[in-house]
């Protein structure tokens, strides 16, 4: 799976929020509150992923390097 097919399938929840958060505020379902609070949310989200250093693509953070054992190289 290429990095842009990852990126897509990881906020295509957002992308779905969005929208549906604005629908059910137009039909008085949801508060606008919440409609303006979801975007900062999202970005606080992001910027919190951004900062985590040194973290590989399944969201694990690599070990340490273990000595090879049994042979000289």
């Amino acid at each position: 799976m290429t990095r842009l097919q990852t990126a897509v399938i990881r906020t295509l929840p957002t992308v779905v929020t969005l929208p549906l958060c604005a629908a059910l505020a137009v039909a008085g379902v949801l508060p606008w509150g919440v409609l303006f609070a979801v975007p900062v949310a999202l970005a606080l989200l992001a910027l919190t992923r951004a900062k985590g250093k040194g973290a590989t693509s399944t969201g694990q953070r690599p070990g340490p390097r273990r000595a090879r054992r049994g042979g000289s190289a």
